[in-house]
This record gives structure tokens, sequence and C-alpha cells, in this order.
């Protein structure tokens, strides 16, 4: 910090302090910038580490998030509250070729490495709080359209089985006739260029919105048992549509600031 070194204890405290004499300064404006390492988890939050079973019989892994409500901070150092907002920009390494990395927002470049994995860099998210960030890498299949007055790209990924294809087609229908409905009823157009809905094999909530912004965005909805049963199917179109629908209610209550009247993110939980 400032040219020297400090080294925080990091713990699922609120906060943690940092000791530096520009701190106590009033007024002072400080760049912070960390080099750190991040246990992949095994639990549910976090950055953490799922599998499924591919067809071929083998446990696949794949990584993605959770953050929601002060788990970003088993990711990287932050502000761990909704209050806090700021802008991310996100770069994930190492992923192999078969896999798919999403992020919140779209991808703005991608580069192959000489060990054959690549390296994908996304767009700068608009300002929000750190439980919204989320990316996710898995081999994935996944069907795509346009819904909305901006024509937005809406896509729905499941894990990569041969029976997922056809499984994912009523989540896409869903999806786009629910932006539809929220843009004509809150008169507040979706302002992000996609909406990627993803089903993830082990998830702690039943969906997730991530990166409501300004007046919505990316959510990433865990709708991978709505999916998988083909004992019920009703059930499964009852439990996707309330996904899909759940997820993107809540983006137009989550707000950052400043936003339009009556509509704002908590400070805390």
């Amino acid at each position: 910090m400032d040219g020297q070194c400090t080294s925080p204890v990091v713990s699922m405290l609120p906060l943690n302090a940092l000791n530096h004499p520009e701190i106590r300064t009033a007024g002072a404006k400080l760049r912070l910038h960390f080099a750190f390492n991040s246990a992949l988890n095994t639990g549910l939050n976090g950055l953490y580490r799922s599998t499924f079973t591919n067809d071929a019989g083998n446990q696949v892994s794949i990584v993605t998030t959770q953050f929601e409500a002060t788990y970003a901070r088993r990711a990287f150092p932050c502000f761990d509250e909704p209050a806090y907002k700021a802008n991310f920009s996100l770069t994930v390494d190492g992923i192999p070729p078969s896999y798919t990395a999403l992020g919140n927002m779209p991808p703005v470049s991608n580069a192959t490495n000489a060990d054959g994995t690549y390296t994908v860099t996304f767009g700068t998210t608009p300002r929000m709080s750190t439980y919204l960030l989320a990316f996710v890498t898995a081999p994935m299949v996944s069907v795509t359209t346009t819904a909305g007055v901006h024509n937005v790209t809406v896509s729905v990924y499941a894990v990569a089985r041969a029976d997922n294809a056809y499984k994912i087609a009523y989540a896409l229908d869903s999806s786009a006739r629910v932006l539809d409905y929220f843009e004509a009823t809150f008169d507040l157009a979706f302002p992000l260029p996609k909406i990627d809905m993803v089903a993830i094999p082990d998830f702690a909530a039943g969906a997730m919105e991530s990166t409501c912004t300004a007046r919505c965005a990316a959510p990433r909805v865990a709708c991978c048992s709505a999916h998988a049963r083909d004992d019920v199917p009703v059930r499964a179109c009852v439990q996707t549509g309330a996904s899909s629908r759940t997820a993107k209610r809540r983006c137009w209550a989550m707000r950052p600031s400043p936003p339009p009247p009556s509509c704002s993110a908590s400070r805390w939980w």
C-alpha cells in the first residue's frame, strides 16, 4: 500500500483493519493493490468446486461461485457489505479448452495459453455489491434467444450431458417471457447486453440473481434439479419457471445507488 507491505489477517469478520498512517488522514484517497491466494472450497459458498457425472460415467469438475450473503470475502479481499459498490473487472485463467466460461458481463478478449488452456477477460461491470459478482467455468450445452425492447441475448446453460440440451428449452422460453413481463410491469428496460441462466449441479439456494445493477442484469439460477427430474416433468416446469421469475424479480428490487425513485438496495442484510 503506497509502496509499503501490510499483512492483515483475513477472516469471516465483517471488516478487517489495515494499518497505514494515511488511512487516518481525513479526505485521503488511497489505491490498494492486493496479491492474494484463495482456496477453492468444497462447500457451497465462496469460490467452490462442484461436480457432475458425464455421459461416459466420469466425474467432471466445474468451478462456480455463491457470494450471497457475505462469502465474496472468501474469494478475494473486499468490503463485503451490500452498501459498498464498485465496478468489477474479471479475468479467468487456465480454463480447459472444452469448458465454457461465463461472467456477469460478456467477454472482451480470449487468449490461448501455451498449455492449451485459455484465458478470458470479461467486460467491466456497472457499480454493484460484492455479493452479485459471479462466474462459472464448466463444459456446458446452451440455448439462446433474444427478448426485451433492446433484444437482450437470453441464454440458458446446463452441464454437458446429452439429455440436457432439450431439457433447457422450457427454461429459455420462460426466461424470455419473464423478461418481457417485468420490463412492461416496471416500465424499465433491461440495460445490459445479456442474461445467462446456468443450472449448477450443487447450489445452496433455489435461485440467485447476479449483477442487479442500474435496472437488472445477468441472473444465474440454480435450476438443475428442475431439469433433471424426468419423473416429474410438470413439477420441473413449475420449478424452472419459479426460479426464473424469482431471480429476475429480485433484479428489479435490488438496486445500486443512486437508483430510480422507490428502488433501492439494502445497506445490510
